[in-house]
C-alpha cells in the first residue's frame, strides 16, 4: 500500500470514527452535517478498499464480496422499498469500515483510546456530577433508568458498554492492560453487565499471564496504584449506585428478571423465524418480527435472522468459526473468541456503529493472525 492510500485510509479512519461511532456527539451538536458525511465516508470507503486489498489477501476478499453481495441484493425480497429497506442491513456496513480500520490498525487503536479516554471521563462527570454531553435516545429517558445506567458520550447505554467491550477486546490483543483494567471499571458504570463479565474474563487472564512471566517492581508498584485508583471509584460509584451493583450479582441468576425477558424473547423470535415462508426463511423479513413480538430478540444472532435471514447469518459466522478452528489450541485467541460468542447471543452486540465497526476490526486482525492466512500473506 503506498503512502497516498495509506493517508486517506487514516483520514477515514477519522471520519469513521467521528461520524459513525460517535454520532451522538455529532448529532447532538451538528445534526444538519451528520447524513451528509456519513454519505461521503461510505463512498470513499467502497473506493478505496479495491485500492487498500493485496493481491494475497483472498479470504479478506471473499469477506468483502459477500457482504457488499448481500447488501445489494438482500433488500429485492423485501416487500418495502429498496432504500428504505437498506436501512435493516446497516449492520453490514461495519464489515467495510471495520476492514478500513484494520488496515491503519496502529492508528486506529490509538484514536479509539482517545475516544475510550473521552468516554471514561464523561462518565465520571454524568455519574458524580450530573452532566450529560449527549441526547439520550428516547428509551432511557427517564429518571429511573439514567440512575441505573450511565450513557458518557453515547445516546443509550449498550451503545457505550458495547463499545467499551470492544475497546477492551482490541487492549487484550495488545496485551494493554491499563485500558483492560479501565475498560472493566467503567463498563460497570455503563450498567451494561454482559460487558462488565466478559471484560473481567479478559482482565483475570492477562493478569495471571502478567504476573506468571515476572515483572519489575516499578511495574508491579504502577499496577497497584492503577488498582488502587480504580477500587476507589468503585467504591464510591457504588455507595450512590447500589442498585448497579444488586443487578450484577443476579446477572449470571437464571431467575433474574432481566434473564427471564430475554430468554422468552428469545424463543418468541425463533418460533416466529421458522413459522415464516421459505423466502423470508432465507432472506429475512427486515425486522419485521420486532413489530410482532413488541420487542427485539436480545440477540445478535437471531436479530440478522430477522432483517438478513439464514444466509447472511452464515456469512456472519463463517469467519468466527474459521478463526476458531485455527485457534484451537491457542488459548488466548480461544478465550477472546468464548467472550465474542458469548456478547453475540446475550445481546445485540456488532449491530450498531458504536461497537460494530470495531468489532470488524477485531475480526480481521484474529483472522491475519491465522496460520493459514499469515503464511499466504508472507
Amino acid at each position: 500500500m503506498n503512502v497516498k492510500i495509506e493517508s486517506l485510509n487514516k483520514v477515514l479512519v477519522i471520519l469513521i470514527c467521528l461520524f459513525y461511532i460517535l454520532s451522538s456527539v455529532i448529532n447532538t451538536y451538528i445534526p444538519s452535517i451528520l447524513k451528509l458525511v456519513q454519505v461521503i465516508t461510505l463512498v470513499f470507503t467502497f473506493l478505496l478498499i479495491p485500492l487498500s486489498l493485496r493481491k494475497n489477501e483472498k479470504v479478506y476478499l471473499f469477506i468483502l464480496f459477500y457482504a457488499f453481495l448481500f447488501l445489494l441484493l438482500v433488500p429485492y425480497f423485501y416487500s418495502g422499498a429498496y432504500f428504505n429497506s437498506l436501512i435493516s442491513l446497516s449492520f453490514i456496513l461495519n464489515v467495510f469500515m471495520g476492514f478500513i480500520l484494520w488496515k491503519e490498525f496502529d492508528y486506529s487503536y490509538s484514536l479509539l483510546r482517545i475516544i475510550f479516554t473521552i468516554n471514561c471521563i464523561a462518565l465520571v462527570l454524568e455519574t458524580f456530577f450530573q452532566t450529560r454531553f449527549v441526547l439520550v435516545s428516547e428509551d432511557y429517558d427517564n429518571s429511573t433508568i439514567s440512575y441505573l445506567y450511565k450513557m458518557g458520550i453515547f445516546s443509550a447505554p449498550k451503545n457505550g458498554g458495547f463499545f467499551i467491550l470492544s475497546v477492551a477486546s482490541l487492549s487484550y490483543l495488545r496485551k494493554d492492560i491499563l485500558i483492560l483494567i479501565l475498560g472493566f471499571v467503567f463498563s460497570l458504570f455503563t450498567g451494561v453487565r454482559i460487558a462488565s463479565v466478559t471484560i473481567g474474563l479478559l482482565l483475570i487472564y492477562i493478569l495471571l499471564s502478567y504476573l506468571s512471566k515476572g515483572i519489575s517492581w516499578k511495574n508491579m508498584l504502577f499496577l497497584i496504584v492503577i488498582i488502587c485508583v480504580c477500587c476507589f471509584a468503585l467504591n464510591a460509584f457504588f455507595a450512590e449506585n447500589e442498585l448497579v451493583l444488586q443487578r450484577l450479582n443476579t446477572s449470571l441468576q437464571m431467575e433474574d428478571s432481566s434473564n427471564t425477558e430475554r430468554f422468552y424473547f428469545w424463543k418468541a423470535h425463533w418460533n416466529y423465524f421458522w413459522s415464516q415462508p421459505i423466502e423470508n426463511v432465507l432472506w429475512g423479513n427486515s425486522a419485521m418480527a420486532n413489530f410482532a413480538i413488541g420487542n427485539g430478540p436480545e440477540c445478535a444472532f437471531l436479530d440478522i435472522l430477522n432483517r438478513a435471514g439464514i444466509l447472511v447469518l452464515l456469512f456472519f459466522l463463517s469467519p468466527l468459526f474459521f478463526i476458531l478452528i485455527s485457534n484451537i489450541h491457542h488459548k488466548s485467541n480461544l478465550l477472546i473468541l468464548i467472550v465474542l460468542f458469548s456478547v453475540l447471543v446475550s445481546g445485540r452486540f456488532a449491530m450498531g456503529f458504536s461497537e460494530g465497526v470495531i468489532y470488524w476490526c477485531l475480526i480481521f486482525q484474529l483472522l491475519s493472525s491465522c496460520p493459514q492466512i499469515s503464511k499466504s500473506s508472507v
